[in-house]
């Protein structure tokens, strides 16, 4: 299985500051986790998982990389980066062994269904199935 924009199109790599800063034709622009109060409440959220990634000594990617690692062995993340240091945190990952104690912490902080807005706008559903 691939775990498809495993950073959240950037989100969990910590360094979205501002929506602001989106050019025009960026998909995240139109995005509704990435508007208004979504955003807020979702880079709000993210502060219980970049602390977690500061104690334990790692970037906040190579941290959801790991994470996504140690979920199952058939999964397969890919992220994306035109970043050479990005690709670098990321690959990092694969040299993390979470224990199921690090785990549990990473669920509380971001559990399941906790992202704030749609996965995509009406727009953007087209050719994608919605489930």
């Amino acid at each position: 299985m691939v775990a498809f924009s495993p950073l959240g199109r950037g989100y969990l790599s910590g360094l979205l500051q501002s929506v602001e800063s989106f050019g025009d034709k960026d998909f995240r622009r139109t995005n509704p986790r990435f508007q208004d109060l979504n955003w807020r409440r979702n880079r709000e959220r993210l502060q219980a998982f970049l602390a977690l990634a500061e104690s334990w000594g790692l970037k906040p990617a190579t941290l959801a990389i790991a994470w996504t690692l140690a979920k199952a062995p058939h999964v397969v993340p890919i992220p994306g980066t035109r970043a050479v240091d990005h690709l670098e945190e990321c690959a990092a990952a694969d040299k993390i062994d979470l224990t199921d104690a690090q785990l549990a912490e990473i669920e509380r902080a971001l559990p399941l269904g906790y992202a704030a807005g749609e996965r995509y706008s009406e727009q953007q559903w087209v050719g994608v199935q919605k489930y």
